[in-house]
C-alpha cells in the first residue's frame, strides 16, 4: 500500500497492453493521486500543526486557545517555514482547484486497462455482503465491480466463487443458472463451472472438452459480513488486509451495502469532507436546542457537535500520514471558545473511517 494523501498531478495517458504495461499504467495512477507537494497553506486564521494527533476516530474537543498567527506547514514535520510569494500561492491553489478533462477521465475510468483501473485491482476490495450469498446452493448474485459484469455464488461445499457472468459457449447469463452439486450450471445448453472459473460438466456435448474451458474468475476472502476479492495480477497479490474483523463473530458483524449513483471519487469525497456537514447536514431549529453543558473539554452530545459545526463552517485541516494512509481532523471553535476535533481516517485506496458522534 502506498500511504499518499489524495490531490491531482497531470500525466501523459496510456494504456496497459501487458502484464509490464499495467503495472506502469497502475504508477501513472499512483501519480494521479500523490501529494502535490510537502507545503500547505493553512486556511483562514491559521493555526501551527502541533504534530501527529492520537484519537479513537470520534468526535472530541480539547480547551485549546486558537493560535491566529499565520503559519504555513511542512506536511513531513512541524516547523513553519517563510511563505511563497502571493503570486506563487496563487498559481498552486489554481492548478490544483480544478482538474483537467484528462485527469478527471484517469482518476475516475476503473475499468480493465485503464491506469486507475489498474491500480485499484492491486488491492483487496468488496464484491458483495456475505449476507448475499449465506446459503449454500443458493440463487447467484450480479455483481458489477471495475467496470466488469460478475456472478457470486456458495458452492455445495460452502465456498464462494466470483465468476463472470457471460457463459463462454453463447454467451447467455450465469446469473440464471443453477447451482448445484459444486458448480453453476448455465441453462442455455448446461455448461458448468466452479468456484475457479473451471468448466466441469458439458452434459449436451457428444465429445466433452470442459477441462479445455476456464472462465475468468477472482480469489475471495469472506471477512465481517463482506466478501471481497483482487482482481489485480496474481504475483502482486498481497495478503488480505485484516483491520480486525476476521476474528469477530457473527453477532458482532453488521455489513450493509448502498447503491450511490456517481462515480467512486465522488462518493469518497462526500465522506473525506469536514466541510459540508456545516451546510447540508444543518437545519436552522438546531440554534433553538439549549445548550446541554457539554460545550466543555471532553466529548460533546449529539445536538452540542451539530450546533458546532454551524457555529464555525469554515474548520482548520490537519493531516497526520499512517501506514494506512491518513488521518485529518476538521478543527473548529466552540461557542465557548474550545477546539472541537473531529477526525476521520482514509485507508488506501478508497475505504474511510468517517469520524462518529458519540450519543
Amino acid at each position: 500500500p502506498l500511504p499518499v494523501p489524495l490531490a491531482v498531478v497531470a500525466f501523459p495517458r496510456a494504456e496497459a497492453r501487458t502484464a509490464a504495461g499495467a503495472a506502469d499504467s497502475a504508477m501513472r495512477a499512483v501519480q494521479v493521486i500523490r501529494d502535490v507537494s510537502h507545503v500547505r497553506r493553512v486556511p483562514g486564521p491559521a493555526r501551527r500543526r502541533a504534530g501527529p494527533f492520537h484519537d479513537t476516530g470520534s468526535d472530541f474537543y480539547v480547551n485549546c486557545p486558537r493560535d491566529t498567527t499565520g503559519i504555513w506547514s511542512d506536511t513531513k514535520g512541524n516547523q513553519p517555514y517563510s511563505p511563497p510569494s502571493q503570486e506563487s500561492a496563487q498559481d498552486q491553489l489554481k492548478e490544483a482547484a480544478v482538474l483537467s478533462k484528462e485527469d478527471n477521465e484517469i482518476l475516475t475510468r476503473v475499468g480493465p486497462g485503464t491506469p486507475m483501473g489498474s491500480l485499484l485491482r492491486r488491492y483487496w476490495i468488496p464484491a458483495c455482503l456475505t449476507a448475499e450469498v449465506d446459503e449454500p446452493d443458493g440463487p447467484p448474485v450480479r455483481v458489477r465491480l471495475l467496470g466488469e459484469d460478475l456472478v457470486a455464488f456458495r458452492d455445495t461445499n460452502g465456498d464462494v466463487g466470483l465468476i463472470e457472468e457471460q457463459c463462454p459457449h453463447r454467451g447467455a447469463s450465469l446469473f440464471y443458472g443453477r447451482n448445484e452439486e459444486c458448480g453453476l450450471r448455465c441453462t442455455y445448453h448446461g455448461w458448468k463451472f466452479d468456484v475457479t472459473g473451471q468448466c466441469t460438466d458439458q452434459r449436451s456435448e457428444l465429445h466433452p472438452f470442459a477441462q479445455k474451458i476456464k472462465i475468468t474468475s477472482y480469489p475471495v476472502h469472506e471477512s465481517g459480513g463482506i466478501v471481497w476479492t483482487y482482481m489485480g495480477p496474481a504475483e502482486t497479490m498481497t495478503p488480505f488486509r485484516d483491520f480486525g474483523t476476521d476474528s469477530l463473530p457473527a453477532a458482532h458483524v453488521s455489513a450493509v451495502k448502498e447503491l450511490v449513483r456517481c462515480n467512486w471519487v465522488q462518493s469518497m469525497d462526500g465522506d473525506l469532507d469536514t466541510a459540508h456537514i456545516s451546510n447540508l447536514h444543518q437545519f436552522d431549529a438546531i440554534d433553538d436546542v439549549p445548550d446541554d453543558g457539554t460545550d466543555v473539554p471532553g466529548y460533546p452530545s449529539n445536538f452540542m457537535s451539530m450546533k458546532f459545526w454551524r457555529h464555525d463552517p469554515r474548520s482548520l485541516i490537519e493531516v497526520s500520514d499512517e501506514w494506512h494512509g491518513f488521518r485529518y481532523a476538521g478543527i473548529r471553535t466552540t461557542p465557548n471558545g474550545h477546539r472541537h476535533v473531529r477526525v476521520t481516517a482514509w485507508i488506501f485506496p478508497f475505504s474511510d473511517i468517517i469520524a462518529a458522534i458519540p450519543f
